[in-house]
């Protein structure tokens, strides 16, 4: 049974209409409509509401599908990408602002490890 066939089933042997679960996950009803037709998924927080709601665990939820399984992952992949790159910018705009060479030798520093270390491998 795929995810969106499993959350229908259940929000209607709850007796649940798609607006009271919308009202309470604090998202649209088209939202919630396209989750049950595997249009679209829930991310990671909205899931663990949604398994709440549904007095169900995450684990039943995500056992049998291998779509959401896989989009959860690449959005924790996508998530550490961006911790990543706001880590990057931030360090270079430490760098470009810096009122002396305190964060420039840090940075020669590092390049130069990070440098042999390719070398070597």
């Amino acid at each position: 049974m795929s995810f969106g066939e499993q959350i229908l089933s259940r929000r209607k042997e709850l007796g649940l209409t798609q607006q009271n679960v919308a009202d309470e996950l604090h998202i649209t009803r088209q939202t919630l409509s396209k989750w049950e037709n595997n249009k679209s998924y829930p991310d990671l927080k909205l899931l663990l509401a949604l398994s709440e709601i549904y007095h169900v665990s995450v684990d039943s939820l995500l056992r049998e599908n291998k779509d959401l399984t896989s989009f959860l992952n690449r959005d924790k992949a996508s998530q550490a990408f961006n911790i990543i790159r706001g880590l990057f910018w931030l360090l270079i705009g430490f760098y470009f602002w810096s009122p002396s060479n305190y964060w420039s030798n840090i940075f020669n520093s590092y390049f130069i490890l990070y440098s042999a270390r390719i070398f070597i491998l």
